[in-house]
């Protein structure tokens, strides 16, 4: 009870956070946000932005103060991203079509596309060391899993039907502390994954 009337005091106490998108307005298009990512120790996040069709922004905010200590143009339209400390990733469409997608990861000023153009990228979470991102090569194809190192070295890449998984659409849902439990839903049942390297640990259907 005591913990849970401090933790009240200090959520009551705190003020909120302004965090502003300075940006041009590109046609019809506005930088509003549209997904985050807090750095793995919680002082930073990472916002993007679409400013076209096929292009966005990523801002890197210091937390609690809100001061805007980086700023990252993509050649894809943002709809995840993922702050891992040393890197940003951000992943989306290529074109207006929705067909094409791209991974791409940014740092030290640097852009590195990870995946383009023949992909559809259907999730992205962190994984300890560095991320998994769940892809199709393509209309019809296997689905994919690949783990990557921090810095987008390929650890290992196999279909999911290579881990006992269904070849199905598939969504993460939670990552478990430390970054190395996954829980995916796929083919209506909830699977729990994990290890090194990861396996399938449980699966069932929520009734």
């Amino acid at each position: 009870p005591g913990e849970i009337a401090r933790a009240r005091d200090a959520l009551a106490a705190s003020a909120p956070t302004h965090l502003v998108l300075d940006g041009e307005l590109y046609w019809q298009w506005l930088p509003s946000p549209g997904c985050g990512s807090f750095s793995p120790d919680g002082r930073e996040l990472a916002v993007a932005a679409e400013t076209s069709a096929v292009s966005g922004v990523i801002h890197v905010f210091e937390l609690p103060g809100g001061t805007l200590a980086e700023q990252h143009e993509v050649s894809l339209r943002p709809s995840r991203v993922l702050h891992l400390g040393g890197s940003i990733l951000a992943s989306g469409p290529v074109d207006s079509t929705y067909r094409r997608h791209g991974l791409v990861r940014s740092a030290g000023g640097r852009a590195t596309k990870l995946l383009w153009s023949s992909h559809t990228l259907l999730d992205l979470a962190p994984y300890r060391p560095g991320f998994v991102v769940l892809y199709r090569l393509g209309t019809g194809s296997a689905e994919h899993m690949r783990f990557c190192a921090n810095d987008g070295e390929v650890v290992r890449d196999v279909p999911l039907a290579g881990l006992g998984l269904p070849d199905q659409y598939c969504r993460v849902l939670a990552v478990g502390p430390g970054s190395r439990s996954l829980a995916l839903s796929l083919a209506d049942r909830l699977w729990i994954m994990g290890g090194d390297p990861a396996r399938v640990l449980a699966s069932g259907r929520a009734d």
